[in-house]
């Protein structure tokens, strides 16, 4: 069964979030002052011979670049990364714009 979960990130230029079974990461959006991910995600795998022992997750490391506008855009962003979207706050005093890559995927913890 699939599920849009949430995720909490943190106001800083660079960080990194493990997602279990993610699908597709969907958006960003401000809730509450806070910068929040919504991603697609698998609730239940599908009984197959690869089924991951012990309720083994599959995860997507997720690196998340935030760069407010006019600051420079530094060498951590890649032609890997995707734009996310765009983040206002603090009554659209603040505005910050989120790219992310996937740097490992598939791993099993």
């Amino acid at each position: 069964m699939k599920a849009i979960h949430k995720f909490t990130l943190e106001a800083k230029t660079q960080q990194r979030i493990c997602i279990p079974n993610c699908i597709k990461i969907l958006s960003v959006e401000n809730q509450n002052e806070n910068i929040v991910l919504y991603a697609m995600v698998e609730t239940e795998k599908l009984p197959n011979f690869n089924i991951p022992r012990n309720n083994e997750k599959e995860i997507t490391n997720v690196e998340i670049l935030i760069f407010g506008t006019g600051h420079k855009l530094n060498d951590y962003l890649t032609h890997a990364h995707q734009f996310l979207g765009t983040i206002k706050l603090l009554n659209d005093s603040l505005v910050f714009h989120v790219f992310y890559r996937n740097f490992l995927q598939g791993g099993v913890i």
